[in-house]
């Protein structure tokens, strides 16, 4: 049995019990195809077996050509189903369940006429036939009809009650009584079966339901997980309150800097930015105002430096730029330039206009040192002999004339 059906729903949209059901309706209509072409082969039989021997030959075309209708009618409503489905379109259950049932109940009762009818108006060798016909139209009926059991027990009674009741009422001729309770027994038994498959083809889609729906839990699992391992990893490499780089990255970008600048016989720059009179301005405005003058002076820089470039935060309003693979002095008298001018304009924060400005510290690799720690303080120094003496610009660690020297020497 084919039980799958993943084209339904999504399995978050539908309870438990509504996903089993709509999976018994679906499995139902996949079966229609195949179960109306068995059941119009087995009218065919019926058709060549009595057209030579019924009265009234015009009622067996009409039968049969009812037979034909009826089944290109359940065909047809299962392709549109199954369509339904794949084009990720929701068939109104209700609507769906009622078609099938009534083209199950119509099915019944077009066969039944072949029991009620057409079995007492030809001889016993043919009566057998039908007997052995409808037997085994009922019986085939079970594995396709079986998922929706209230079809299925009315497609039973109606195909065969018709003929039971012939069977009791042809002369009270005892061979045909026992007939008719043969075929009641076999009636009984069929239904009996059909509840049967019916159970196990439920179970089988629930199975498969909480199977989805454990993935589904599973995934969306692995998601959380994956997200929360992104936020622990970002929260270690971040700021929290910046979003910006931490010692952490900066840490692993320079060295990463650092091996790249000695194959291409580079330099890699270190800016120590501070704020000026950041102190000042927490303590007349607020720590609110200032960690939004801080983060708008930030959006400020990122703005001139490259995508290459690291922007970090240390702490307070210690800001951090790492700047890789320059070769040349007048590129960071430039930026550093850029720097002041951008963050020396005015920043409205909460209606209040502050007017800030920034000093710099300049160190670079290899000239100022080689490892972080060694940059660091050699900028550090270097942006504290900016604010001891004026503030509002930028100082190399390292003259700059002797820069100029070294710098064209490497």
């Amino acid at each position: 049995m084919n039980t799958s059906w993943k084209n339904i729903e999504p399995a978050s949209v539908y309870s438990p019990q509504k996903k089993v059901r709509k999976g018994l309706l679906t499995f139902a209509y996949k079966q229609l195809p195949m179960s109306q072409m068995a059941s119009f082969f087995c009218a065919t039989l019926i058709y060549l077996g009595l057209h030579n021997v019924l009265p009234n030959a015009k009622t067996l075309q009409f039968w049969y050509f009812s037979i034909f209708l009826i089944a290109l009618c359940r065909i047809t409503s299962g392709i549109t189903y199954q369509k339904l489905l794949y084009n990720h379109t929701k068939p109104k259950f209700s609507f769906w369940k009622k078609i099938y049932f009534w083209g199950a109940v119509l099915g019944g009762a077009a066969w039944g006429i072949v029991g009620g009818f057409f079995f007492p108006e030809v001889d016993h060798i043919h009566q057998i036939f039908i007997i052995f016909i409808l037997a085994g139209v009922t019986a085939g009926g079970i594995p396709s009809l079986a998922a929706e059991l209230k079809a299925s027990i009315f497609f039973m009674i109606t195909s065969l009650s018709p003929l039971v009741f012939r069977l009791f009422y042809n002369d009270l001729q005892d061979i045909f009584i026992l007939f008719g309770s043969g075929l009641v027994a076999y009636c009984i038994s069929l239904i009996l079966f059909s509840m049967n498959t019916h159970n196990i083809i439920k179970k089988s889609i629930r199975i498969q339901c909480e199977n989805e729906q454990l993935v589904e839990t599973l995934s969306r699992s692995k998601i959380q997980l994956e997200n929360i391992n992104t936020k622990l990893k970002d929260a270690a490499t971040h700021d929290p309150l910046t979003g910006i780089a931490n010692r952490l990255l900066l840490e692993a970008y320079l060295k990463t800097a650092i091996e790249q600048a000695k194959h291409n016989q580079a330099n890699v720059v270190l800016m120590y930015l501070d704020i000026d009179n950041f102190k000042q301005i927490n303590d007349v405005y607020g720590h609110h105002a200032g960690d939004k003058l801080l983060m708008a002076s930030i959006s400020r820089i990122k703005k001139v430096i490259r995508k290459t470039d690291l922007v970090a935060r240390l702490g307070g309003d210690e800001i951090i730029i790492a700047l890789a693979d320059i070769t040349e002095l007048d590129i960071i008298k430039r930026l550093a330039n850029q720097l002041c001018q951008i963050t020396n304009r005015p920043i409205k924060i909460n209606d209040q206009t502050i007017n800030t400005t920034i000093s710099i510290g300049i160190s670079i690799y290899p000239i100022d040192g080689s490892d972080m720690d060694i940059l660091l303080s050699k900028a550090d120094k270097a942006m504290y002999y900016i604010k001891k003496h004026g503030k509002n610009g930028y100082r190399f660690s390292t003259p700059a004339t002797e820069l100029e020297t070294t710098m064209q020497t490497q």
